[in-house]
């Protein structure tokens, strides 16, 4: 995080109010990150946490509306982005929401976590813009796991080329259907090591 913003909007826990880190070291220990198994096209992707607890309802908060926990989401995004040796500058790539999505919301959510995390860390390289969905798709509340491979099967395309490591940026991981779809489309793109960081997620995708 720039140390102007610093000087100028100290930031301070979300949850505890404690000065310092917009997540601070003990409420973050409240996570249990995992890996977890691999999908196809996939070198490895890392959850912050499972889909529960306090981290699930500010996921759910900032789905409604609540920016304010924007900058919290992305320290914790980045703090699982660290886990693993990473060279940079480093490619980010957030699953873009459906322009549905967005116009209910009024931002595209991943967008903006990844842009905030660009703020928070130097040496990311944020690719907006770089998958898009190339047709309509259902909101996969609800879906099994059939109907989810189904309905994303061919629904991203790259705008750009890519070479090298890539990272693949989504709020939750459950069949895993997002990401190996998306991931599919950059190799084809010529992505050469794809890895992904989600929110939450499920330790073995299903």
């Amino acid at each position: 995080m720039s140390i102007y913003r610093e000087l100028l909007f100290t930031p301070q826990c979300f949850l505890c109010a404690r000065l310092g880190k917009p997540v601070c070291i003990d409420c973050h220990l409240q996570l249990k990150p995992f890996s977890t198994k691999r999908l196809a096209g996939i070198t490895q992707v890392n959850c912050a946490s499972e889909y529960s607890g306090w981290l699930r309802e500010t996921l759910i908060t900032y789905k409604n509306g609540n920016l304010r926990v924007v900058p919290a989401l992305a320290q914790i995004l980045l703090k699982t982005l660290e886990v693993r040796e990473t060279n940079f500058p480093l490619q980010v790539i957030p699953i873009p929401s459906s322009i549905a999505k967005i116009h209910e919301r009024g931002y595209d959510s991943m967008a903006k976590l990844c842009g905030e995390m660009r703020l928070q860390k130097k040496g990311l390289l944020l690719c907006q813009g770089a998958l898009y969905l190339r047709r309509d798709v259902r909101d996969q509340v609800g879906l099994t796991a059939r109907e989810r491979a189904a309905n994303l099967a061919g629904a991203f395309t790259a705008r750009q080329n890519f070479s090298g490591t890539v990272v693949i940026v989504d709020d939750v991981v459950t069949t895993g259907a997002t990401l190996t779809n998306a991931a599919y489309a950059l190799r084809i793109a010529g992505a050469q090591s794809i890895f992904a960081i989600t929110l939450c997620g499920s330790p073995d995708p299903r």
